[in-house]
């Protein structure tokens, strides 16, 4: 408080200047101006008394009745009043005070009371901690118009505000003037000057400051606890334990526990864990909270003395955010986990403090490990052994260990599979070595098998020359080079160099224990099967059976019916069949196609009851068999052909009951009406004529039965109904209209086999104008159909196609739905070429076609989008015999797919099952990401974790799907609460996925920073120790 004598004395002065403004205002007697002034003097000296008794409420309300009395005009009088009266406000911190002293400045700027209100204002500010405020009208203060204690007052004030502003530069010289002084702020302004240089890291400075206050009754009881912290920032750690040994049983229980964590620290760095490690577990269970480097600080000593569990636990929590505290964590915690046998751990943890830069010794000693740890688990596909230790050659290039590196580099290579990244690698080695070399060849021959599974064969043959061509290949290597670039070769259509590159790697040193010794034999039949050299292809088909070590069904039945084929094809039936039932025996897929050949053979070498006798066993052995119903047709011929007609209608009823969508069936009714004709049955005979006549009009068996039906009454004897029936069916003509039709179709059909196809459509449009039924309408469509389709116009090809299928069974029928269906899909009519091709799968015999044509329709129902013919169309393709293994992966692949969208989880994932251990092309890698995306949908986490993991194994270099599997993998962790591992997982996708465009960096990183913001947790707290002092008023 300001002294009282002086602001008496300050009064007296005052009153007596009143006196004499009011003894010289003009026409007033001395009398009548102390009259008037009485009232003002009176209330206003009561004031005075009143406020020198700190009564500041009664006081205020003298002052404003002063103010009420004051003379009109006479502005000292009220200048006074106005003064007390707003700093009486001010004494009782009523809300109106700062608005009185600041009305008072407006209304006497000039008053001598101008500094001291100034002064008030900032108080109040400062007091309200408007910091801002205070130091404005601090600012405005002058010097000379306050005395030394109340100046020091002013500056201590400002420089409190200025660091309670965080302007610890401007507090510090402010705090620098009076710490050395004599004032009552002296010993407060060294302490936050110290607390300063302390914050800013100026420990010697600091530690001056503090130990001049540690006798200081107000200061004594902090500034051991920052002598302390000095000491240890110091390093002088010996010093910290025999300072604070002494103090802790008498410390509060809130300094207690931060020496605690001190002295923990400190023996810590003595080296003396054991005698930290008390001190360290009593911090632990007395802190309400801990922070991460409380957590850091727990986990090192835990490791130090043995116990790596309870490091793993309180490591993994100082693991947040990037920085030098999570690079030491990650770095031990990579040592505890192997410690306690998580190897995959230790690596996870050793990547993470390899990514990190804040020290550089751990950094480089880090990444070196990871990189073993890597090379030996091969889990992680997204921070491979190879880009490790290709990194540390790079970044480490005279480090001791970089021999070490060269070497692991090898052996990394050796075990990888991401070959194109190995290559890219490998080729910036400058001075390779026998193991580089070796290590690129093996890559380039193994990047030339990915390049193949993903049907990239061109690519493929270039790989494998550049692994043929370095010296000192393994011999093994060399051979399986020798024979991948020969199936690339076939793949390419290119046979005769296939053939070579076979024929070389039969020679090849090594070739003979391979498993693909063998097939290299069975290939090179098909290379000269392909080219037509029939009898080289006999050669290497017969060789191959002897050749195979174990028996495959399979392929000795594909391998005897090609010989077969070849035989057959050169008209040397005898061999031919010979092979063929030895195909048949063989009993693998296509074994009923080598049955019905053995059959149909006998018959060409006059054999007919033998060949009643194979295509008998026809149905007996393969129900399933397209070829059931031309073996029966066969039969049927056969006994025909014996003049046993009674069995032979057995047979051709047979091939109408059993496969009435058959070609045969409207042939097999000609027939069946020929041999009843035979028996003279002929009112039997006219009934299978009539039926194909009704049910296949405008077709040549049509036409057949007509003319045998015309026999049939000429052998009856009574040809009237047979004239009446012409009438009934339009064709009462029919004795004159052949020879027109004929000529018309002749016509149009010598354009057509002259190559002649725009002349050839317009007669054979022409021709079925004329005759829509006519004799040679079927074949009128099929010329037309075939020129409109030569010339591209798929759009007027469907009409004379869809006239065929309409007409339905014929030899042409067959033919004519692939074609229409194919005409459908260019026009995008989906759902009308799926139709279609359900109707070529029930009439074709052909294996072929049939795969064919379950291919084209699971691609119709794609375009559809139709979820459910999917299902159906993948199911029926995938059953079909002797599929490739391209086919059988688009059909199961689609199936999956489907399942999914209709949410059949269970389905979906066996389908996927299916396809997901070949990750070598790209929808086998998104199976295996789907498979773990169908679990993470059924909440099965530690499934997700196992087929994840198991992924990983399989290094596929489709790097997207797995990457997509990873980041389900760390969901999986976040779920069963193991956020570290979340966020390792999530980081190593973030930092070594290479592809940073196709989105899943920045899925992962919007993944990774949801986790840290969950985990988060604040570092130690800046001290809230406040001093508090009562300041001078």
């Amino acid at each position: 408080m300001a002294s009282f004598s002086r602001l008496g004395v300050r009064m007296g002065w005052c009153g007596r200047l009143l006196l004499l403004a009011l003894v010289w205002l003009p026409g007033r007697s001395i009398g009548q101006v102390w009259e008037a002034a009485r009232p003002f003097q009176e209330a206003f000296d009561n004031g005075v008394e009143l406020y020198r008794a700190e009564k500041y409420a009664v006081a205020q309300a003298a002052f404003a009745e002063a103010l009420a009395n004051a003379e009109p005009g006479v502005d000292l009088q009220r200048a006074d009043a106005a003064y007390f009266h707003a700093v009486c406000a001010a004494r009782l911190g009523r809300a109106d005070a700062i608005f009185l002293l600041e009305r008072f400045l407006d209304g006497y700027p000039e008053s001598l009371r101008a500094n001291t209100a100034r002064f008030e204002i900032a108080k109040l500010y400062y007091e309200q901690h408007g910091y801002q405020q205070a130091l404005a009208h601090f600012a405005q203060l002058q010097r000379k118009a306050f005395t030394a204690d109340v100046w020091a007052e002013i500056q201590f004030k400002k420089g409190y505000a200025h660091l309670q502003l965080n302007e610890e530069e401007q507090a510090m010289p402010l705090f620098a003037e009076l710490k050395g002084g004599t004032s009552y702020y002296a010993n407060p302004a060294a302490y936050y000057y110290g607390h300063i240089a302390y914050s800013q890291g100026h420990d010697a400075t600091a530690l001056a400051e503090f130990e001049r206050l540690k006798d200081d009754p107000t200061f004594a009881p902090i500034v051991p606890y920052y002598i302390a912290q000095i000491y240890y920032r110091l390093g002088r750690y010996r010093e910290v334990v025999d300072y604070v040994t002494p103090m802790l049983p008498n410390m509060s229980s809130k300094r207690k526990l931060e020496m605690q964590r001190v002295m923990a620290a400190s023996y810590l760095a003595l080296d003396e864990p054991q005698k930290a490690l008390p001190y360290m577990e009593s911090f632990l269970a007395e802190s309400p909270q801990l922070a991460r480097d409380d957590h850091y600080l727990a986990g090192i000593l835990y490791q130090e003395t043995g116990r790596c569990d309870l490091a793993v636990e309180h490591l993994e929590k100082a693991v947040t955010v990037a920085d030098s505290i999570s690079q030491n964590a990650n770095y031990h915690l990579g040592y505890c986990y192997l410690q306690l046998g998580d190897s995959v751990g230790a690596r996870r943890a050793l990547e993470l403090a390899a990514s990190m830069n804040f020290n550089p010794t751990i950094t480089e000693d880090a990444l070196f490990n990871f990189a073993k740890l890597t090379m030996e688990q091969r889990v992680n596909p997204f921070a491979d052994a190879v880009d490790a230790f290709a990194r540390y050659i790079e970044e480490y290039p005279s480090s001791p260990r970089i021999d070490q590196a060269y070497t692991y580099l090898g052996m990394a290579f050796s075990a990888t599979r991401k070959y194109q990244r190995a290559l890219e690698v490998l080729e910036r080695v400058k001075m390779p070595t026998a193991t580089t070399r070796n290590a690129l060849q093996r890559a380039s021959y193994y990047r030339g098998i990915e390049l193949f599974q993903n049907l990239k064969y061109q690519e493929a043959i270039e790989r494998f020359d550049y692994a043929l061509k370095t010296p000192g290949m393994d011999p093994t290597l060399y051979a399986k080079a020798l024979y991948w670039k020969a199936e690339a070769h076939y793949k390419l259509e290119q046979y005769a160099v296939a053939a070579k590159y076979y024929q070389d790697f039969l020679k090849a040193g090594g070739a003979f224990s391979r498993p693909e010794y063998p097939l290299a034999s069975y290939n090179l039949g098909y290379c000269y099967f392909k080219m037509r050299n029939y009898p080289q292809a006999i050669t290497w088909f017969r060789q191959f059976p002897g050749m195979l070590k174990d028996s495959d069904p399979q392929l000795l039945t594909d391998a005897y019916a090609r010989v077969g084929d070849s035989y057959y094809i050169q008209r040397q039936y005898w061999p031919a069949i010979e092979f063929y039932d030895k195909a048949a025996k063989a009993n693998g897929p296509g074994a009923d196609y080598a049955l019905y050949q053995q059959g149909f053979s006998l018959g060409l070498v006059d054999r007919p009851e033998k060949k009643i006798g194979v295509l008998g066993q026809m149905a007996a052995r393969y129900p399933q068999s397209l070829y059931c119903g031309q073996a029966d047709f066969e039969i049927a011929q056969t006994y025909q052909q014996m003049d046993q007609l009674q069995p032979a209608i057995e047979y051709y009823n047979r091939v109408i009951n059993n496969y009435p969508g058959s070609q045969w069936v409207p042939q097999a009714l000609v027939q069946v009406g020929l041999a009843q004709y035979a028996l003279n049955n002929y009112d039997e005979a006219i009934q299978s004529f009539e039926r194909v006549i009704k049910e296949y009009s405008g077709t040549p068996p049509m036409h057949e039965a007509l003319a045998a039906l015309e026999r049939v009454y000429n052998a009856k004897g009574d040809v009237k109904p047979y004239l009446a029936y012409l009438e009934q069916i339009g064709q009462s003509e029919r004795v004159s209209a052949p020879q027109r039709d004929s000529l018309i179709f002749s016509a149009a059909e010598n354009q057509y086999m002259l190559g002649d196809c725009k002349k050839a459509q317009a007669s054979l449009r022409e021709y079925l104008a004329a005759y829509p039924e006519g004799a040679y309408s079927l074949t009128a469509n099929y010329y037309l159909a075939d020129c409109l389709l030569r010339n591209h116009d798929t759009a007027q090809a469907i009409a004379p196609l869809e006239a065929i299928v309409a007409k339905a069974p014929n030899a042409r029928v067959e033919e004519a739905l692939g074609r229409l269906a194919e005409s459908y899909e260019y026009a995008n009519r989906w759902s009308d070429a799926y139709s279609t091709l359900q109707k070529l799968e029930q009439v074709t015999t052909s294996p072929k076609v049939l795969r064919e044509s379950r291919r084209a329709r699971l691609r119709a129902a794609i375009a559809l989008e139709d979820n459910e013919r999917i299902v159906q169309s993948a199911k029926d393709l995938a059953s079909t015999d002797a599929l490739s293994p391209e086919l059988m992966l688009f059909a199961r692949y689609n199936l999956g797919k489907a399942l999914l969208a209709q949410g059949k989880l269970d389905e979906a994932y066996a389908a996927y099952a299916l396809i997901g251990k070949n990750t070598g092309s790209a929808t086998g890698a998104e199976a295996r990401y789907r498979m773990v995306e169908i679990l993470a949908k059924q909440s099965q986490w530690t499934r997700v974790q196992e087929e994840t993991l198991a992924f990983a194994k399989l290094n596929t270099p489709h790097q997207y799907w797995l990457a997509k599997a990873f980041i389900l993998l760390a969901k999986s962790y976040e779920k069963q609460g193991d956020t570290y591992q979340a966020q390792a997982t999530l980081k190593s996708v973030v930092d070594n996925y290479l592809d940073k465009k196709d989105g899943v960096v920045d899925e992962a990183r919007r993944e990774l920073e949801r986790v840290l913001q969950r985990v988060a947790s604040p570092t130690t707290p800046a001290s809230s120790d406040t001093i508090q002092f009562k300041f001078q008023n």
